[in-house]
């Protein structure tokens, strides 16, 4: 049988390409004919058998390729322990830097500025305080003041010398400073300072202020230091820089004569008067102010005086023993001006007296700045009654 008939083939609808005629079995199903099974046969009898690393490559060539199969099996902690383990030499680099730049940011810069804004947004509240005259140009200072800070944190205020001042004087004049040892400060506390010896520094600044402190409802004592603040082992160097208010002394209103006796025959020193005055003290300050004398006066004519020994003047009313002269030749030269003077009080029953500071003393030596404050005129009323009754 010629060869052609023996592997009949069909031209397929490409011009060359040639196909073996397919046949079907004994079963009717379509068969590859002869020529397609031995070529098969011979490309795969020409092919090396992989061996076992070409297997696995094969494999995980096949694992790294796949979209989503594998990927999707590693959830996000997976994938950020992967990332971070290929790549935690950089993180580390760029941790050290970043603590290179801010740990010492931190430490100059931002601490120093949260602790001095913690200090500033605090009150000062003076829960009590003493000013003593001891000389001419010395005083005794004592002060309690408030300082709190967030609840749990614990402060520590190296030593420091704090100086008082007027916020309006201009340049800065402190008129006097204070020398502070080391505070704890936790919570709500208390700076302390006890009976601190101080040279007045500028007495014209000390007196204004104490012409404030006498005359005013309110007034502001300013106070400055620069000092070192410790958290722990933390520290910062900041300025303590606070107006505190304090309650004036109001020109003592309500001053006045508890108690006049008339001393007669009159005493060897010329004393023909004795008994109490109520000065009135609505400061939080303590004022020791010496031996004080003041003139009493009827309108404009001086008719005596009086003395204060050791004055002592406590927040609140105060009852404070005098003795004194009045001076009744001079009286009885200017009645006419003396009733003239009381005319608008006897028409109330109430005799109208008048007083100024005269002299200020401490062992025989004048104290300028307590007299300076205790000038001004000072208005007191005795019930007429009250006072004939001693005569």
């Amino acid at each position: 049988m010629p060869w052609k008939d023996r592997f009949p083939m069909k031209r397929s609808g490409n011009a060359g390409d040639i196909s073996p005629i397919d046949s079907n079995d004994d079963h009717g199903q379509p068969s590859t004919g002869f020529v397609g099974k031995s070529l098969e046969s011979g490309l795969n009898h020409g092919r090396a058998k992989p061996s076992p690393n070409e297997k696995a490559t094969e494999h995980l060539e096949k694992v790294e390729y796949q979209d989503d199969a594998v990927v999707e099996k590693f959830n996000k902690r997976q994938r950020l322990k992967r990332h971070c383990g290929r790549r935690w030499k950089w993180y580390l680099l760029g941790t050290i830097i970043f603590l290179a730049i801010m740990l010492p940011v931190f430490f100059l810069v931002i601490f120093p500025a949260i602790v001095q804004l913690m200090i500033n947004s605090s009150d000062l509240p003076i829960r009590s305080g003493t000013i003593r005259a001891l000389d001419a140009g010395t005083i005794e200072f004592s002060a309690t003041v408030g300082l709190s800070v967030p609840a749990g944190f614990t402060v520590t205020l190296e030593p420091t010398t704090l100086s008082f001042f007027n916020r309006d004087a201009d340049p800065y004049r402190p008129w006097v400073d204070v020398s502070l040892g080391e505070q704890r400060v936790s919570g709500e506390s208390n700076l302390a300072v006890d009976r601190y010896v101080a040279a007045i520094k500028d007495e014209d600044e000390f007196g204004r202020f104490l012409d404030q402190l006498f005359a005013s409802d309110t007034t502001v004592v300013s106070g400055r230091a620069d000092t070192r603040v410790r958290l722990g082992a933390l520290k910062a160097d900041i300025t303590l820089d606070k107006d505190i208010v304090v309650s004036g002394a109001r020109r003592l209103e309500g001053f006045g004569f508890d108690k006049l006796n008339i001393v007669l025959p009159p005493e060897a020193d010329g004393t023909n008067i004795r008994g109490a005055l109520n000065l009135p003290n609505h400061s939080d300050i303590r004022l020791q102010l010496g031996n004080v004398s003041f003139n009493v006066m009827a309108g404009d004519l001086v008719i005596g005086k009086v003395e204060t020994w050791n004055t002592d003047i406590l927040p609140g009313n105060n009852s404070v023993d005098f003795f004194g002269e009045v001076y009744l030749q001079s009286m009885l030269q200017n009645v006419g001006e003396v009733i003239r003077s009381q005319a608008a009080a006897l028409a109330e029953g109430m005799i109208q007296l008048a007083t100024t500071g005269n002299e200020t003393t401490i062992d025989g030596e004048r104290i300028p700045y307590v007299e300076r404050v205790l000038k001004p005129r000072i208005e007191s009323r005795v019930p007429l009654l009250k006072a004939m009754l001693k005569f």
